[in-house]
């Protein structure tokens, strides 16, 4: 069971990363109408990618807990990685963040 914990700890890292890569960048089009396409293509999937990031931590999170038990050392692993994503995310708009 925690191994899938350990995985989903690793998809929230990468779900998070792509969350914060999308909108990193301006997309370069001249047309007025396509541009506003291109910022709402862009912003749905910054939303998908935070929804996914966020329901990889909670279910890897629930995976470790409830596994505990049995590999500790594996829960203790997925929690600390979880509990990483957090903290890293907090610090990117907290003070990374120009906005």
């Amino acid at each position: 069971m925690s191994t899938a914990g350990l995985v989903l700890a690793v998809l929230a890292w990468i779900f998070g990363a792509l969350a914060f890569l999308v909108r990193l960048g301006d997309p370069l089009i001249y047309d007025a109408e396509e541009f506003r396409r291109a910022l709402a293509k862009e912003r749905a999937l910054s939303h998908l990618f935070s929804v996914l990031a966020v329901a990889s931590f909670l279910a890897a999170t629930w995976l470790s807990g409830y596994a505990f038990s049995v590999a500790k050392v594996r829960a203790i692993t997925s929690g600390v990685i979880c509990l990483a994503l957090v903290v890293v995310l907090g610090w990117f708009i907290a003070v990374a963040t120009p906005w």
